[in-house]
């Protein structure tokens, strides 16, 4: 079993939230490690930051053995490479919004709400308008993230062994070098440790006896109550593990995939 995969999409997406967050990008990989709950047990080939893009490569290997290159790219907010990155991704929801229109699949936008920023399934744009201000955003982002490392690594673990990790302490040695930083609540300001129970002021990954079965709870701290709009679009609720204010969890039978 390899979690490269999920190495390489904590790493890039890190990247991509320290724009966000910082309004600038990360000059070297060690700016991320305070978004990073786990640190990626890879190595990046490339890491190339000007002034309006991060450009980084990396190679990983996939369960059946297979080597991957893969390469991203993050953009400085507000820069003319932004805009474009936005255009680009506001005109590809556009072209999935005719598709289901073609296909009998109604939708509550339309192409003008998608291209005027109205509208938007975009990854940053759904988080901000879930968001009350800043603070409310690194909270939200935090947990979401860290419930999809945690409960995508079990999985993978299951998929592999026929049974999930026994207990938080197994999922974290399997996940290897964890960061102390990224794991402080940035509501509260403390740390916080993976438990077997939930208590709502900590992380949990809770597995039965026969491990047949598990769940992933990280608290919200009341982050993320409600979707505020600016711009609408895709509604998180619970049948996707999201109770608004309250906490995410996943569970065995649940689609989950990181980012």
């Amino acid at each position: 079993m390899s979690l490269d995969a999920v190495y390489s999409s904590s790493l890039t997406y890190a990247a991509s939230k320290y724009a966000q967050i910082e309004g600038n990008l990360p000059r070297s990989p060690q700016e991320l490690t305070s978004l990073l709950s786990v640190q990626p047990g890879i190595e990046h080939e490339r890491w190339d930051c000007g002034q309006d893009r991060l450009e980084v490569g990396a190679s990983f290997e996939h369960d059946d053995r297979t080597t991957v290159s893969a390469a991203f790219t993050a953009f400085k907010l507000g820069s003319r490479a932004h805009e474009e990155h936005i255009k680009r991704t506001r005109e590809s929801q556009v072209e999935l919004l005719a598709a289901d229109l073609r296909e009998g699949r109604e939708r509550a936008c339309t192409g003008g709400d998608i291209r005027a920023g109205r509208w938007s399934n975009y990854y940053w744009d759904n988080r901000c308008a879930y968001s009350d201000g800043l603070a409310d955003f690194k909270q939200l982002v935090w947990s979401l993230d860290l419930a999809k490392v945690l409960f995508v690594a079990a999985k993978k673990f299951q998929l592999s062994s026929g049974a999930y990790p026994a207990s938080p302490v197994e999922l974290l040695g399997l996940l290897g070098e964890v960061s102390p930083e990224a794991w402080v609540a940035p509501a509260t300001g403390s740390p916080t440790m993976l438990e077997a129970t939930y208590t709502g002021e900590d992380p949990a990954h809770i597995c039965p006896p026969d491990r047949q079965s598990c769940e992933t709870m990280v608290p919200l701290f009341s982050s993320g109550k409600a979707m505020r709009g600016d711009p609408d679009g895709p509604k998180m609720s619970p049948d996707q593990g999201y109770y608004p204010g309250e906490c995410v969890r996943y569970a065995t039978g649940m689609m989950v995939t990181f980012p």
